[in-house]
């Protein structure tokens, strides 16, 4: 790895419980506790020394303290879910019903009532992942957080539209390696690598 390249390795948290069905975002409800098992073989898979980051939110600190229960994880409030607004807590089913005029068919723009569209939280990740490749640069940096932050990853690395983003399934627990290169004087832009996504470790 180049100087200033960054190894990111995104981790989803562990499953949550008892809100299937509906949107929970932003609610910082808890993760189940992790199967040490699979927790083992998930952690054998990351690197040492890298530099940990969650979100703010629970479910994605205890899953990192379940993978490596010595880790000091850095908080970086561009990777929170996607705030779901009004809807956090309530089904999709109900809230199809009462918002059906909305135009589901390009979802990555529908923002809720208080909360922001998935386009727009692609473009928060975005400049966090920006923020920490000039801080980090010529480390690795594993990243515990959430499916659309995720999504929003891979969507930057390979320039997606937020549409084609949202196209990703992001596993509980699943794997997702990028490596952003750095640019030089030979090229003059950075680019990304894309090299392993939504891998489940068993």
């Amino acid at each position: 790895m180049n100087m200033g390249d960054v190894e990111w390795i995104w981790v989803r948290h562990g499953p949550v419980q008892g809100l299937e069905g509906r949107y929970y975002g932003q609610l910082d409800v808890p993760a189940e506790a992790l199967d040490p098992v699979r927790a083992k073989k998930v952690a054998a898979q990351l690197p040492e020394g890298a530099v940990w980051v969650t979100t703010p939110l629970s479910r994605t600190r205890v899953t990192a303290y379940g993978l490596k229960p010595e880790v000091q994880p850095i908080p970086v409030a561009e990777f929170s879910e996607q705030n779901f607004g009004e809807w956090q807590g309530r089904s999709y089913q109900e809230v199809y019903a009462a918002h059906g005029d909305m135009d589901w068919q390009a979802p990555e723009g529908v923002c809720p009532p208080g909360g922001e569209s998935f386009a727009d939280m692609m473009a928060r990740v975005g400049g966090g992942i920006d923020r920490l490749n000039a801080q980090h640069e010529g480390q690795s940096v594993v990243a515990v957080a959430h499916a659309g932050t995720i999504c929003s990853a891979l969507g930057v690395a390979l320039d997606l539209t937020p549409g084609k983003a949202l196209a990703f399934e992001v596993a509980p627990l699943s794997v997702t390696r990028l490596r952003y290169i750095a640019p030089s004087e030979a090229s003059g832009r950075a680019a990304w690598v894309v090299r392993q996504v939504n891998s489940e470790i068993w």
